[in-house]
């Protein structure tokens, strides 16, 4: 009894080792919190180009089954992408990730969009190529048309091609 006694007295507080132990678990923790949440962020890009992609064979697809003309309709402002029904009106409306930059490119056009804010797609009923593609309100030429969502390092591309109508991802 009196070796518990004297051990209870002689244990009152915690040695190096333990606190090592538990700062070692706390920064562990930490770390990979971090890690999750920048990997996380690290998606949006991608997500905001898919959003982009399906949204364009969608309207691509409804212009060539629909009666009317629909129109893809890109605002980086607002960071709304919507398609638009000649018939119907506005049929449906996403959100962009708020946190991803996009830009918009034409290849082989004379003007730069670069730092324009606003995109219209439309495509032809009869094919599904591109009946026309306007941007900033001008009416934009050129063979393709590339969208870039960024964030960080990130950077997804969706790429469109004006004689086709079709489109992909690029991943860089």
């Amino acid at each position: 009894m009196n070796g518990i006694r004297g051990f209870r007295q002689e244990n009152k507080g915690v040695t190096m080792v333990e606190l090592l132990v538990v700062i070692a678990i706390l920064s562990f923790a930490v770390g990979i919190t971090g890690w999750s949440i920048s990997l996380v962020y690290s998606r949006n890009p991608e997500k905001c180009a898919k959003m982009i992609d399906e949204t364009l064979e969608e309207a691509r697809r409804s212009g060539m089954t629909m009666k009317g003309t629909f129109t893809l309709k890109l605002d980086l402002t607002g960071g709304k992408l919507q398609i638009v029904s000649s018939e119907q009106g506005l049929m449906e409306l996403k959100s962009l990730p708020f946190d991803v930059h996009v830009t918009l490119e034409a290849v082989g056009a004379a003007v730069d969009i670069s730092g324009d804010t606003s995109l219209e797609v439309e495509f032809d009923k009869s094919n599904g190529k591109v009946k026309s593609i306007k941007s900033g309100g001008r009416v934009v030429d050129g063979t393709m048309l590339s969208i870039h969502c960024e964030s960080g390092s990130r950077r997804v591309t969706v790429t469109l091609v004006r004689a086709t109508g079709k489109h992909f991802l690029d991943y860089e």
